[in-house]
């Protein structure tokens, strides 16, 4: 008998992979494609299903949330949690850890993403999906740096830096990079933005920190390479610092040569 799945997304583009990913799994049912946080509560109150897959990036409701409402669901009744999610901070990492069967960290391969479910439905554990996890590590070094040093996340130049860095840090020679010729135009591809566009909302978002962020953070960060005019690095002094340093801290965490070379796709 197969398991019926809930999955919950705003996102069209998302939903449609999912979709199309169910479509080739026999042990799986998607019985549910719902759109928005009201949608899950209407359905858990009528019935549950087996498995329950919930994008975290929803407007209206957030993880939390969900969590909330399969707590009021007797446990023989309550559905596997499954997550997608951009990022994984520590406090995610917390709730992931407690309340939620397994995350997938987007960009998602959706059709290993169905197969650990199908797993769980044949009652077996999921097996850790490596380039998964070193892209989760990359992520979660990359943020916190840039969080240390005063950049705000509501800016387009915090996420163009953030994608900028990782590209850095993941490759074998930084040396041959040119952030005109490479790191622009891959940023611009990865998130659908000019690259002129990409250049001009990450030297904004260098100079927001410059103003907001803890001046001996940056000094100690980027000391001689702080421009005399404008007081502040170049676009690609900060990307090149910030990921020789999350290159090294990496040597500690993990493996840096298990790290996805992920430019070369893109460039």
């Amino acid at each position: 008998m197969s398991k019926s799945v809930c999955f919950l997304s705003a996102d069209r583009e998302v939903a449609e992979h999912f979709y199309e990913a169910m479509g080739q799994e026999k042990e799986l049912s998607l019985q549910y494609l719902l759109r928005d946080g009201v949608g899950l509560f209407e359905l858990l109150i009528r019935q549950t299903p087996d498995i329950l897959v919930v994008d975290m990036a929803l407007p209206e409701v957030d993880m939390l949330d969900v969590v909330e409402m399969l707590g009021g669901i007797p446990m023989q009744r309550r559905p596997l949690l499954f997550a997608l999610c951009d990022l994984v901070t520590p406090a995610i990492m917390r709730l992931l850890q407690s309340r939620v069967t397994y995350c997938f960290v987007k960009p998602v391969d959706y059709a290993y993403a169905v197969d650990q479910l199908a797993q769980i439905a044949r009652l077996e554990l999921p097996t850790p999906c490596p380039r998964q996890a070193q892209l989760a590590l990359l992520d979660r070094v990359v943020s916190e740096h840039l969080f240390g040093l005063g950049l705000s996340p509501h800016l387009k130049g915090f996420h163009y830096l953030r994608e900028a860095i990782k590209l850095v840090a993941s490759v074998h020679a930084p040396a041959k990079l040119s952030v005109m010729k490479h790191l622009y135009p891959a940023v611009s591809a990865l998130c659908g933005a000019q690259p002129s566009v990409v250049e001009h909302a990450c030297r904004n978002a260098i100079a927001n920190a410059w103003v907001r962020g803890d001046l001996k953070m940056l000094q100690g960060y980027f000391g001689y390479t702080v421009d005399e005019v404008r007081a502040t690095p170049s676009n690609s002094g900060f990307i090149f610092m910030v990921a020789d340093r999350v290159h090294m801290q990496l040597l500690d965490e993990a493996d840096p040569h298990r790290i996805t070379d992920m430019v070369l796709e893109v460039i």
